[in-house]
């Protein structure tokens, strides 16, 4: 818990611009590894996915970042999707929600979404995946290119294990936690699901990766608190699996991997939800079992600010601030971090940024270990600090 928050000033001055290759810990590889490359975390909000431009922005990114890191994508649902599905949930028992017409009517936006952003880069979808698209630029193809079709069947799949869910449900006039955990989590499956197809239409080889298959959670079913050691477990597991290593590439082609956030697998194997906002903690607990060099969030805003920019458009963002400081912060209401999601990186030192998607030229507030030096600038201090 936070005793309390206070808050002591700064100099702009000391404001520091955060690169965006980061080098890799000092303790971040095993004793006896291979030289590899260090992994980088980034989460990509509900605003940040739902936006054609961010995505382009992502893919400049990714092309000189990837061979300086090997990079996991962490993702939320589109927009406002996840209240959409709660309403869905919730109109079951009552019968008061068609959720056949409400599923129905969200593959049609995803489908036209996947669309939209595939179509300005189908010229240079040759290097993703084997494909026969002669398209040209400016004209659709008639028939959808293999990564295309691979992420329309996809999410087709993910929407009709959420029907089905739904159907059973409204039978029983009940919805257990278990299938309101799978129903929600289905937002962001659908996103993760594009974003490979984006990234395959730039050339990038993306593998989708549940995220059952990596995070592991205990506690409530829709609001569980990570399991660092038994992630850093099964994530080795399954990254080995599938040709990487914990702590970067391996010999052969380097991917990308695309997680949906949200939610893990519990100890028996059912999903569990992290809490809303949980996508956050994906991340970092993804970054923290990596040992990665960073773990980014990507949101609307330019960092964490003392409260909220939109009511005080005066406010400027935190140029740093400590782990504690940003727990407090986020456990007091700042909307930017979910508050799970500071434990994972504080245990295991990673450094967390926090940016703007919408703006990549903000340098973003900075967390660690230490903050900045004083000035100017107001930051949260915590009861218990030494200062």
């Amino acid at each position: 818990m936070c005793p309390g928050i206070a808050f002591r000033t700064e100099t702009m001055e000391s404001r520091i611009a955060t690169d965006s290759t980061i080098p890799a810990r000092s303790g971040a590889r095993q004793p006896g590894a291979k030289q590899s490359l260090p992994w980088r975390v980034i989460k990509l909000g509900g605003t940040s996915v739902d936006d054609p431009g961010v995505l382009d922005h992502l893919v400049h990114a990714l092309r000189a970042a990837r061979r300086e890191a090997s990079m996991v994508l962490v993702v939320s649902a589109r927009g406002a999707l996840t209240d959409r599905l709660v309403a869905l949930i919730d109109g079951l028992a009552d019968s008061s929600v068609d959720a056949a017409s409400e599923l129905a009517e969200i593959g049609a936006e995803h489908r036209d979404y996947l669309a939209q952003v595939t179509h300005a880069s189908e010229v240079r979808s040759r290097r993703a995946r084997p494909t026969d698209t002669r398209s040209s630029e400016g004209q659709r193809p008639e028939t959808p290119t293999p990564a295309v079709a691979w992420a329309q069947e996809r999410m087709a799949v993910d929407l009709r294990v959420a029907s089905s869910l739904c159907d059973r449900a409204r039978e029983a006039g009940l919805v257990a936690p278990a299938v309101r955990a799978q129903v929600l989590a289905t937002g962001e499956r659908l996103a993760a699901t594009i974003l490979v197809a984006r990234l395959a239409h730039a050339g990038m080889m993306a593998e989708r990766i549940d995220a059952t298959e990596l995070i592991v959670a205990t506690g409530a079913v829709l609001d569980a608190t990570p399991d660092l050691a038994a992630t850093h477990a099964r994530t080795a597991s399954r990254l080995a699996a599938s040709g990487h290593s914990t702590l970067g590439r391996v010999a052969g082609a380097r991917r990308i991997l695309v997680v949906p956030g949200f939610f893990a697998t519990g100890p028996t194997g059912q999903l569990h939800l992290l809490g809303r906002g949980g996508s956050d903690t994906s991340a970092t607990t993804l970054g923290a079992a990596l040992g990665a060099a960073s773990v980014e969030i990507w949101t609307d805003v330019d960092g964490v600010y003392p409260s909220d920019p939109r009511r005080d458009p005066c406010l400027c963002p935190f140029p740093r601030l400590t782990y504690q400081e940003a727990e407090c912060l986020a456990r007091a209401g700042a909307r930017v971090l979910h508050a799970k999601s500071i434990t994972p990186v504080r245990q295991t030192a990673t450094p967390l940024i926090v940016r703007n998607a919408f703006r990549p030229e903000a340098p973003g507030t900075r967390i660690g270990a230490h903050a900045a030096a004083p000035s100017r600038h107001a930051r949260p201090v915590v009861a218990g600090d030494a200062s």
